[in-house]
This record gives structure tokens, sequence and C-alpha cells, in this order.
């Protein structure tokens, strides 16, 4: 099966009220008539050639790497006009905008409705010189043209989907500046926890956490006192006693294996470091399964 094969059977219903009707592909496009169609048309020059696209009677001259867009209803028609003709990718699709949902608040509008509203309101026609569609073009058609394995289709959809909105970003071109993008003030001490849970069985330092979350021991120490409340060390003794107070009630192991499994190495620094922050030993809380007082905090699950 061709590229344009694979393309056309498998990356059609996109989501977000996308619909793909055809991929198409030319090494040498012939010059068309005046025709009108009900969907977008959206081409893009290749290496070579030259042309004009003339649009309800207006030309507008192409050029390699120039991408122009047929909007639906409007009459249009494409012609060489250099000694080649010119080679052209195109895609034929509709957008179907999501209706609002009943519950906004719970399923908010995809934000990529947005974009589409300002393509589809935008009088733009060509956009030259179209650097990025023409990577994305060419990584679909190889991509394409190699796959064929289970899940290929979910790929080549995220490719296709990404064109499209590459497409529609080009041709909003009053869409606005960059919007802000919320930012995670937490995210490098969320993943040194999660660094911390994945690695209790062995010896771990600061050190190695801050080199792994690229931060400095004294910032990620900082980090982490905003996002725990207690430092590096104090979060890796309380989630390896955490992790060992529920092995201690849910499974038949030795409390030297639970003290290995948890990073001791020495079962009685394990035993009195349990018997410090939980008041009683392991081997009582397992047959009874009961604190005598409030335990720690279980901030090993804040990952």
């Amino acid at each position: 099966m061709n590229w344009l094969d694979r393309l056309n059977n498998g990356a059609k219903n996109l989501g977000d009220g996308l619909e793909v009707l055809h991929w198409a592909y030319s090494p040498a496009l012939l010059d068309n008539v005046t025709h009108r169609h009900t969907y977008f048309e959206i081409c893009l020059v290749g290496d070579y050639g030259a042309g004009v696209f003339t649009v309800e009677g207006e030309p507008h001259a192409l050029a390699p790497g120039d991408l122009f867009i047929a909007r639906p209803g409007v009459a249009h028609r494409i012609q060489n006009t250099g000694a080649r003709a010119m080679e052209l990718f195109w895609v034929c699709f509709s957008h179907h905008a999501a209706s609002a949902p009943r519950h906004p608040n719970t399923h908010p509008t995809p934000p990529s409705n947005d974009l589409w509203r300002e393509f589809s309101d935008s009088l733009s026609l060509v956009v030259p010189d179209c650097v990025g569609a023409r990577s994305l073009w060419e990584t679909l058609r190889s991509f394409a043209q190699n796959s064929g394995w289970v899940g290929h289709e979910l790929q080549l959809a995220a490719l296709s989907k990404a064109l499209l909105l590459e497409i529609a970003r080009l041709g909003a071109p009053d869409l606005g500046r960059e919007t802000p993008v919320a930012t995670d003030p937490h995210r490098a001490a969320r993943l040194a926890a999660r660094y911390i849970n994945d690695n209790l069985a062995r010896k771990i330092s600061v050190e190695e956490i801050a080199a792994h979350v690229h931060l400095s021991p004294r910032h990620l120490e900082r980090r982490f006192a905003q996002f725990a409340g207690v430092s590096p060390s104090g979060f890796i003794e309380t989630t390896r006693l955490e992790r060992a107070r529920a092995l201690l009630r849910s499974s038949d192991r030795s409390v030297k294996e639970i003290a290995a499994l948890c990073g001791y190495a020495n079962v009685h620094y394990f035993t009195r470091a349990f018997s410090r922050h939980m008041g009683t030993t392991p081997a009582a809380f397992r047959r009874t399964g009961v604190l005598p007082h409030k335990s720690a905090p279980k901030i090993g699950q804040l990952v």
C-alpha cells in the first residue's frame, strides 16, 4: 500500500470536528479550470515549479514552499507559469465546530475550536515560505511510506492532526500572540518525590535527586520545602516508614525483608526509626495493625 492510500484509509476522522476527505500529491500538477467546493482545500508547493492561484478573478503568485487556501464556496483556479509544472501536496477537509457542552465547567470546549474559528473566519489565501508545514508534510509522507505495523493508525492520525493545526495557525494570522501557559511551580519537586518513591529500596542522596531534576541541592531543598513542607531527607524517611507500615499490614514478609525493601540495610536501625516515628515496634504493629498515636502525615503520596 502506498503512502497516499495509507493516509486516505487511516487518517480521516481526527477528532475536534475534523474530517479529512482526501489526501493528494502530484509531482507535476496539471492546470485546472475555475471551480468551487464545500470543503477546505489546502495546497503546498513543493521543491519546484511556479504558478498562479486565482481566487474570484484575483491572481496570486505561487513559489516553492508557499501554502495556499481554497475556502468553501469560493471560486478558484490553479495554473502553472514556470517551465516545470509545480510539485504539489494537498489535503481536503471539513471542520464542524463542537456544540456547546451541557456542563461547560466539567467538559470545557476544546481550545482548538478557537483556532479553527479564527481560521474559518480569516481571509488569508497565500502564506509564503511555510517551512514548518512543509516539514510536517514530509514527515507525514515518510511515516506513511514506512508504516503498517499494529498501532500505526494512531500515529498517522496524530501527525495528520498536527499538520492540520499548523495549517490553521498559518491561515489565521490575526489570531494574536501566544496564549500564556499555566506553569506548575512544583514540577521539579513533584518529579523529585516520584524519583524518591521509585528508588526507596536503596541508599539515595539529596545530591543524586537534585542532579536527576537538574537543580542544585540547595535549590532542591527550597523547592521541596515549599512543596511538601519538609526537606528531601525528611520526605525520604517518612516515605520509607509509610511504605514499611503498608507492607507490615498487607504482606507476610519478614521484618528484615521489609526493612531491606524500604531502604534500611540494618533491621535494628529500621526498628528504632519505626518505633520513634510510629510509637510502636514493627512486630507489635503487625500483630495489632493499630498505632498508639496519630502517625506522621502520608507525604509520601504527594506524587
